[in-house]
């Protein structure tokens, strides 16, 4: 049994999970559900992430489990995982991604035909310094599909549905009269705060989004998200992107959040000094009263 408590990953794109690293998504700010011997202090603020006469922190969990399957897992159309067909599992928060009602998609397929296949995913509701076993499954919604449901190269679609307390919709519903040439300006523009190193610029672009993450993970401040964030924007050295590769991407609720990608990376690249590694923040963009925000 494995007392539950929350860490953030600023930037990142993989999941490790014991030996196993799984290419995914990540959020900046993603509150990770680790196996760690912690517990917290919680306040008293009433805010999005209570429930109930114990006034604890809700915590969304979604894990999943595969093996030579190789697709993609969605939540509310965020793209959470790309899977590759290695073996692995991972886990991620879904706090700041859930709109009351949630929808969790899979599409796989085999990779390799001629071996065995499986997957399973689920996603489990705790309070914030939780004891559960990391074997557990999903205590909202569990799937698992075995080697039969892959049979040959078919296409392999799952959809599951759960309900939440929080509920971000409002966040999503924003951007369907601005353009694609609007949203690539508006990144260029974050992208230039961060090259500037503009601590003020910055925070009020991303005010948005540390807002809803206090809302969301309230055992935490507005002023520690602010920190966290800056300074993973200001630190490190930011790697060049080519503006003419800039390209939009409609996602999550009803398609009405851009994603901005270069190719197939991401906009904001940043390598730590003294690493050769780069990380990367996934930077969602909406409208808030009328103005282009980050979002998530």
């Amino acid at each position: 049994m494995t007392r539950f408590a929350t860490r953030f990953f600023l930037f990142g794109d993989n999941v490790i999970q014991g030996d196993i690293v799984m290419k995914t998504k990540q959020y900046v700010f993603a509150c990770i559900m680790c196996a760690l011997a912690i517990t917290s202090c919680v306040s008293t603020k009433e805010t999005y992430g209570r429930a109930g006469s114990d006034n604890k922190t809700l915590i969304y969990q979604l894990t999943w489990d595969g093996n030579n399957v190789k697709g993609s897992l969605f939540v509310n159309e965020f793209l959470i995982a790309g899977l590759s067909g290695a073996q692995g599992f991972g886990t991620a928060p879904l706090n700041v991604l859930l709109v009351g009602d949630n929808e969790v998609r899979v599409e796989l397929k085999k990779a390799d035909t001629s071996k065995a296949s499986h997957f399973k995913f689920g996603v489990s509701q705790f309070i914030h310094g939780d004891v559960a076993a990391t074997t557990d499954r999903g205590n909202l919604l569990s799937v698992e599909k075995k080697d039969n449901d892959f049979s040959g190269s078919k296409n392999v679609k799952i959809s599951r549905k759960f309900t939440s307390s929080l509920n971000f919709n409002s966040r999503f519903i924003g951007t369907e009269t601005v353009k694609e040439k609007e949203v690539i300006d508006y990144a260029k523009k974050i992208y230039g705060l961060v090259k500037k190193k503009d601590a003020a610029g910055l925070e009020k672009e991303f005010a948005v989004k540390i807002e809803d993450y206090t809302k969301a993970f309230p055992v935490h401040t507005y002023g520690e998200f602010k920190s966290s964030l800056l300074s993973e924007l200001l630190e490190g050295s930011l790697e060049k992107v080519n503006p003419g590769r800039l390209r939009a991407k409609k996602t999550g609720p009803g398609g009405n959040t851009w994603h901005v990608v270069e190719g197939d990376k991401e906009l904001i690249r940043k390598k730590s000094s003294g690493s050769s590694s780069i990380s990367e923040m996934t930077i969602y963009i909406g409208v808030v009263n009328g103005a282009l925000k980050v979002i998530r």
